[in-house]
């Protein structure tokens, strides 16, 4: 399963980290799901197929189903899914109607409904159409959850917050609510929902994260901490929290020297459990943050499952997406078999959106063009020109497809 000094670099740099989440947050895959089972009319947000759907070969564009959704806003790399996710339990999808209570649903990949849940008063949004509600999913040691985002005003007030409200992936049991006053939009990664809190939005200061716990919606503010010795001065910021430790990114500012721990200005360092992780520090735009996948979790070029580092150290995309088992991934231009322990450099394109477990990817070059690509040997496959490339792909095989107003879920041939 993609964060916008104090500092500007550090800033950037936090924008960068946040970004190499932009798959949905990993929890261990289930079994496929039977192929046999019936596309069931209880599935409350079911649509027509759009007609003359053109998408990879892989992918049976005769089958399949559509769920309508919100408002599926373009995300940066073009993938955007704000509005739907792929969990391990199959497509989450949220979906207000004017006037009407909205609704929050999980279906299977072959279109069961297996709960709804009511997104009870709504916020009355802010008119941004990049800020309206969300969905994201968070792993948890024990369980996924679903997050519903807003950013908008309570019911008989102006003031602007960002309220998240959570739902256990499998039951849709509530669990929590919570709003910040001043936060940007969010990332989730290592079992925590991490918001961006500016103290002053026209100010240059880097923004305060704030960690909610999806289940207690308990907060914890991690202010920027400055340090300073002899030769120069550094500032620390929590980026993130990754069972109960903190991932720590360290700029350096004001000297050259090395003496007494010192480093040279401008450097960009990054540290989990006080320990230095190795990344990029050639441009902190290409940063890898940390990268929670069924098979491992990734943090710059460790893997911390292992505790070990990547044979490769490769400036790429920024965003991170892997299979649904979780064995191959693209993280940081990184190619990773997490079950041979491998890695080899991609590089920045293609930018890939979306790999099966036979590690074939699907993304864009640089020039726009679509492809597909076997991560095994690099081999680069050019799609005709508007096939619609899948957003995710879950257990089984299912793709899952993004249009403006709908999420398609078609099975594999």
């Amino acid at each position: 399963m993609r964060r916008t000094g104090a500092l500007a670099v550090t800033a950037a740099a936090l924008l960068a980290l946040s970004a190499c989440g932009s798959s949905d947050p990993a929890t261990p895959a289930a079994a496929a799901p039977s192929s046999t089972e019936p596309a069931a009319p209880n599935a409350e947000q079911l649509v027509d197929l759009p007609p003359q759907l053109v998408v990879p070969e892989a992918f049976d564009a005769t089958a399949g189903f559509a769920l309508r959704t919100g408002n599926n806003v373009q995300g940066p790399e073009g993938q955007g899914r704000d509005t739907f996710e792929l969990t391990e339990f199959g497509v989450a999808t949220y979906v207000a109607e004017p006037g009407q209570v909205p609704v929050l649903e999980s279906t299977t990949l072959t279109g069961v409904s297996q709960w709804r849940a009511e997104v009870t008063d709504p916020l009355t949004p802010d008119p941004n159409p990049r800020l309206q509600p969300s969905l994201r999913s968070v792993p948890a040691e024990d369980r996924t959850w679903l997050a519903v985002v807003e950013y908008g005003s309570e019911p008989g007030s102006s003031e602007l917050v960002t309220r998240l409200t959570t739902f256990d992936a499998e039951t849709g049991e509530l669990g929590v609510r919570s709003s910040l006053a001043g936060a940007q939009p969010f990332i989730s990664k290592g079992g925590n929902l991490v918001f961006q809190v500016y103290r002053d939005p026209a100010a240059a200061e880097s923004p305060v994260p704030v960690f909610i716990d999806p289940e207690t919606g308990e907060q914890t503010r991690r202010e920027l901490v400055r340090a300073q010795n002899e030769t120069s001065g550094w500032e620390d910021l929590v980026l993130d929290r990754y069972q109960g430790r903190d991932v720590i990114l360290r700029q350096c500012v004001g000297g050259t020297g090395y003496r007494h721990g010192a480093c040279p200005d401008g450097s960009i360092s990054m540290f989990f459990d006080g320990q230095l992780v190795p990344h990029s520090n050639e441009d902190a735009a290409t940063t890898v943050g940390l990268t929670v996948t069924p098979a491992g979790t990734i943090l710059g070029y460790r893997n911390l499952t292992t505790g070990k580092d990547f044979a490769t150290t490769c400036k790429g995309s920024e965003t991170s997406v892997w299979s649904p088992s979780g064995r191959h991934a693209v993280i940081g231009g990184n190619v990773v078999d997490f079950e041979l322990g491998t890695s080899s450099c991609l590089g920045y394109y293609p930018q890939v959106w979306a790999i099966d477990d036979q590690a074939v990817g699907y993304g864009r070059m640089d020039n726009e063009d679509q492809v597909s690509i076997d991560l095994t040997t690099g081999v680069t496959t050019v799609l005709p020109a508007g096939t619609l490339l899948p957003s995710g792909i879950g257990a089984g095989g299912y793709g899952v497809f993004r249009t403006d107003t709908a999420v398609v879920v078609l099975p594999p041939r």
